[in-house]
């Protein structure tokens, strides 16, 4: 793992800080067999986004993490979460949805209770990666691997996506995050 990963996973303002009893949770170490891919970024990116990027690559590292930890495409997960934020934690929706993965709290409550087995707290780093990345595995087993369809459902909602497939007003959402995924190597 890398100080950053840590520190993110962590939310340590300042890695070089610590005190004596902190304990700290450490990114997942992935299977052997499923080890996280190098990160890289189609040749069309302009310039100033790879740089973002690459200055955020301790949030980057965290959901590849987690992408890897439950067998989420990487080059996925990493497109919704910059599509949805940036990879920026402190960013709020004007409808409420909060962090990396955009979760609505509602949401965020309902994948700790039913997925998790315990609260998340979507304003928390490390818990908003780990619900959204659940989310959209849960997303891709349910539509049978169909990226669109998870994303989809990520978007505008499960029960919408059961009955309605997909929104004319989604395609654009959908084009956007799967561009990223072109250019994170998916």
């Amino acid at each position: 793992t890398t100080v950053e990963a840590v520190s993110a996973l962590n939310g340590l303002a300042d890695p070089s800080m610590l005190y004596v009893g902190t304990v700290l949770q450490l990114p997942g170490a992935p299977d052997a067999g499923s080890a996280i891919p190098a990160f890289t970024v189609a040749p069309n990116v302009p310039e100033a986004l790879v740089a973002q990027m690459y200055d955020r690559s301790a949030v980057r590292q965290l959901i590849a993490t987690e992408a890897v930890r439950e067998g989420v495409p990487v080059p996925l997960a990493l497109a919704l979460s910059w599509h949805e934020s940036g990879w920026q934690q402190d960013v709020v929706s004007s409808a409420g949805a909060v962090g990396v993965m955009q979760l609505m709290p509602e949401t965020a409550q309902w994948i700790g209770e039913v997925m998790l087995g315990e609260a998340v707290a979507p304003d928390d780093l490390a818990w908003n990666v780990r619900a959204g990345v659940v989310l959209l595995g849960y997303y891709l087993d349910r539509y049978d691997g169909d990226h669109d369809l998870a994303l989809a459902a990520y978007y505008q909602g499960q029960a919408a996506t059961d009955e309605s497939r997909i929104f004319d007003e989604t395609r654009p959402y959908l084009a956007s995050i799967r561009a990223f995924e072109r250019a994170f190597g998916g």
